[in-house]
């Protein structure tokens, strides 16, 4: 009986040893200070600790504004892989804490894992209202409409704008001075001419010379309604 158990023994400690290991070298990412609108890159590393190939079944990030370089499917025994993150800020303000990628692998000891990202997302041309959307709400087809909002140059140093870009061609806009002292306001007219019935979203960008934030973008929210005949 005596050298069953001994036969035994090492056999049990072979197959609990013999497994594929997932080790991440940062399971969380500050991205410290993000300028809204910038991409913000940063990277992390899956590693094999184990004895047997580690089987990559899923990487999700929690939202669309996280991009992922496709990760390998499988990593032998003390291979690593690393993978590129991309952040967008364009719709965020203020500190972000709830955005991550999750991981699940063939790990037997813990299928699942998350790496957390965290973001300090600023302004230098800040909405006074603390909304940077346009909501225009019911709008007639093709009738323009015109909506107004507040900025505030928060830096120590002037802001020039440069002109803006709109993806549909449906949103123009003008603004009241092309110069924005320190702490001083300037007004957006955000003018909408709908093309299509029903809910749309949309959005301009609007280009200003700081290196730090170039572009602000606004959000534009409308329901098209046919004309009444």
């Amino acid at each position: 009986m005596q050298r069953r158990w001994m036969v035994l023994l090492p056999l049990l400690a072979a197959t609990a040893w013999g497994q594929p290991k997932l080790s991440l070298d940062r399971p969380e990412i500050d991205l410290g200070v993000v300028y809204r609108g910038a991409v913000k890159k940063a990277k992390f590393t899956l590693k094999n600790i184990g004895n047997e190939p580690l089987k990559i079944l899923q990487m999700v990030p929690s939202c669309g504004c996280t991009a992922l370089k496709r990760p390998k499917e499988v990593l032998a025994p003390g291979e690593s892989d690393v993978i590129e993150v991309e952040f967008s800020s364009a719709t965020f303000r203020g500190r972000v804490e709830s955005k991550r990628v999750d991981i699940q692998t063939n790990d037997p000891t813990a299928e699942y894992a998350t790496v957390m990202l965290t973001a300090d997302v600023r302004e230098e041309l800040a909405p006074v209202q603390g909304s940077s959307l346009a909501w225009f709400g019911a709008v007639p087809l093709g009738k323009p409409s015109d909506y107004r909002l507040v900025f505030k140059n928060v830096t120590d140093r002037p802001i020039g704008i440069r002109g803006f870009k709109a993806p549909t061609g449906r949103v123009t806009v003008k603004w009241n001075k092309a110069r924005i002292a320190s702490q001083e306001d300037v007004e957006f007219t955000i003018t909408l001419t709908p093309d299509r019935e029903g809910y749309t979203s949309d959005h301009v960008d609007i280009e200003i010379d700081s290196r730090n934030q170039p572009i602000v973008q606004v959000s534009v929210m409308f329901i098209g309604q046919k004309n009444p005949s």
